[in-house]
């Protein structure tokens, strides 16, 4: 990953973090696993389950804080603790993330 992919994802982790109750951040990989210098950025975001936020609105106010602070396109899932830890022993994205999964925060 470069050096500016870097930068721009700690800013985003920090606004992020200062947004919502967060437990993780994951980097949502390309399918090939790597992420070209202009790709989209995509994050997955466990928010805590004592938040009284549905994941939408979650959503929302991520992309809301985050603004024009970005460069290019991102992509930001939200889910519960709760439902994470039970997705993540069936087939789908929670299962890569929690076996292969890059930990960006938490």
């Amino acid at each position: 990953m470069d050096r500016k992919t870097l930068v721009e994802l700690n800013t985003l982790i920090k606004i992020i973090v200062k947004t919502i109750p967060v437990e993780k951040i994951y980097l949502l990989d390309s399918p090939k696993g790597s992420q070209p210098e202009d790709s989209d950025i995509g994050l997955y975001v466990v928010m805590s389950d004592k938040s009284n936020l549905r994941e939408i609105e979650a959503m929302q106010l991520i992309h809301k804080a985050i603004g024009a602070k970005k460069t290019r396109g991102l992509d930001v899932i939200v889910g519960k603790k709760n439902k994470f830890d039970q997705l993540k022993f069936t087939p789908g994205v929670e299962q890569q993330l929690w076996q292969r999964g890059k930990v960006l925060y938490g």
